[in-house]
């Protein structure tokens, strides 16, 4: 037995040559390539295809609660329902309008792109900084994007071009601008006088006006930055002079000059807290007032400032009913009360404090008459195939009186019908409501400036063809209902 031949690899037909090794190695190249194609271009195929899978688990869950609850929901609420599974959530939210009448919903792939899909175009499609998707406000939109991860490394949006910046009262200016696309927020500084430097008063706000404290006859200046993700827009800048007061020494940065004091032991100026630049007025004792002598001016009765506590003023010896305005900054919640039963006239205006706690105020100002706050008390019922409503007049008319009221009927969050009545008017019957249908009701207060916000709704009721059925005073419920 012979064993085997081996191959003499100094001979062509034994040896693996250089030309053909290089073609080994071109063949074997080509096939990587050809492989590793065909690998990363499934895999961002199949990032983008889970991104729209789950904006279809979206629609699926939306279509669930329209048809059970008859109404839209945002992501949690569908979550905690049960109607959409946890695995299908990275990356992915839906956001549903106030009264749940649609909704928008986004999706990130791991390539970066940004999906979306709403109730009226179910398909998923791109979202681009530029996108109108309807339903949301650009501010809710925004938020949702940023819920998402943003859009990729997407350019910074476009400097405001619509900044405006208005004196609002004598130690407040008020910036307003419109929204930008694709913004995610914007980040808001500001300078009084001559001052280099500037001072952040919002570092990431979704709103789309801001107002901004100082002295009368300050000159301040605003700057307002677009974001997109981490990045910044060029500024868009505005100035504005405040006028001068009618209150002397408003925000007490002048000690208690131009205020009389009674139980000055027990009251005075503190710099440990204060709503606007360094002081603020303090009184810690039952009876203790600051007082002054104004005019209350004809185009600006309301009087607003910051209290920390329940403070109290006064036309003299009349003590006026202060309402919350709604805006609130740390400790200071700011108040309103309406003097235009005095315009024109001069009075001692009091700040008093009527218990026996440290109470803490700054930042008076006379402000131009205003919107109504909402009527209260709304209670509904059916009567003879139709919606009755009544109400409370506003505690707070705006400075102006009420000439009127807007009731309207809603039903599965859309407005369906809706009348006015007179000012002297406290009750209102809608008859373009359907018997048999179920409806809730809002009211809403005009006067010479504009109209209120909505009262809280009332009860849902059902209407019915039958003789009257009156509501229960004690809980604004239908009888039999």
């Amino acid at each position: 037995m012979h064993p085997p031949a081996i191959p003499d690899l100094r001979r062509s037909s034994g040896a693996f040559d250089l030309p053909s090794i290089i073609t080994g190695v071109v063949v074997v190249g080509i096939l990587a390539a050809g492989v590793l194609a065909a690998i990363f271009g499934v895999i961002p195929y199949a990032q983008n295809n889970g991104a729209k899978q789950d904006l279809s688990s979206i629609r699926t869950a939306e279509g669930v609660a329209k048809a059970k609850d008859n109404r839209f929901m945002d992501h949690q609420r569908l979550l905690d329902i049960g109607y959409l599974q946890l695995s299908s959530t990275k990356q992915t939210k839906v956001k549903s309008d106030e009264k749940g009448t649609c909704y928008v919903a986004l999706a990130k792939s791991g390539t970066g792109k940004v999906f979306y899909s709403t109730d009226t175009r179910t398909d998923p499609e791109i979202f681009e900084a530029d996108t109108e998707t309807g339903c949301l406000t650009p501010e809710e939109l925004a938020e949702l994007v940023e819920e998402v991860g943003g859009i990729g490394d997407a350019a910074p949006a476009g400097a405001l071009k619509d900044l405006k910046f208005t004196a609002f009262s004598a130690i407040e200016a008020k910036a307003t601008w419109d929204a930008v696309k694709g913004a995610s927020g914007y980040k808001v500084e500001y300078r009084v006088g001559d001052s280099a430097d500037w001072t952040v008063k919002a570092e990431k706000t979704t709103t789309t006006s801001i107002s901004i404290n100082a002295l009368p006859e300050q000159t301040v200046s605003v700057q307002v930055y677009a974001l997109t993700g981490e990045k910044t827009s060029e500024p868009s800048t505005a100035t504005v002079k405040l006028p001068d007061s009618v209150l002397k020494n408003p925000s007490f940065e002048q000690g208690t000059a131009h205020w009389d004091l009674t139980f000055v032991n027990w009251s005075g100026v503190t710099n440990t807290q204060s709503h606007g630049g360094s002081n603020s007025a303090y009184t810690r004792q039952s009876g203790s007032k600051f007082t002054q002598t104004v005019t209350v001016p004809a185009e600006t009765p309301i009087l607003t400032y910051w209290a920390g506590s329940g403070t109290v003023v006064q036309a003299g010896n009349t003590a006026m009913t202060s309402v919350k305005t709604g805006r609130a900054e740390g400790i200071w919640t700011q108040y309103k009360a309406d003097f235009s039963a005095y315009a024109g006239k001069t009075i001692q205006l009091v700040i008093n404090n009527p218990a026996v706690v440290s109470t803490y105020f700054d930042d008076l100002a006379f402000e131009p008459v205003m919107v109504p706050d909402a009527p209260t008390a709304a209670v509904a019922y059916s009567k003879l195939g139709s919606g009755t409503v009544t109400w409370a007049q506003p505690v707070f008319t705006g400075g102006s009186p009420i000439t009127g009221y807007t009731v309207t009927a809603w039903q599965n969050g859309k407005a369906s019908d809706q009348t006015e009545v007179g000012a002297g008017t406290l009750t209102a019957t809608l008859t373009g409501v359907k018997t048999g249908s179920s409806y809730t009701f809002t009211v809403a207060a005009n006067n010479k400036t504009g109209r209120s916000a909505e009262s809280a709704p009332t009860a849902l009721i059902q209407v019915i063809s039958e003789p009257s059925q009156t509501p229960d005073s004690s809980t604004g419920l239908q009888d039999g209902i």
